[in-house]
């Protein structure tokens, strides 16, 4: 039998790695939420992952004149088996 609180959601500390190999499922409410302890924090977190964890070989830049994304060469994306 369910008891109360099965349910409830699980609250996790800001990772952004750990998030991004977290699995959602798409038709009931989210199981996991993660939980930073300002904006700051998750800010800071999110670059720290994305310098360590993500590979650029290229440079983007916004225009604000003409309000476009600017990539310096062509890019392909990779494709990660699941």
């Amino acid at each position: 039998p369910k008891q109360p609180g099965d349910d409830a959601p699980k609250y996790l500390p800001w990772d952004p790695a750990v998030a991004a190999e977290t699995d959602y499922p798409i038709t009931t409410y989210q199981p996991t939420y993660f939980v930073a302890d300002s904006l700051k924090d998750a800010c800071d977190k999110l670059k720290d992952f994305s310098d360590q964890e993500i590979v650029r070989p290229f440079h983007v830049s916004y225009l604000p004149y003409s309000q476009t994304i600017h990539c310096d060469r062509s890019v392909k994306r990779k494709e990660y088996p699941r």
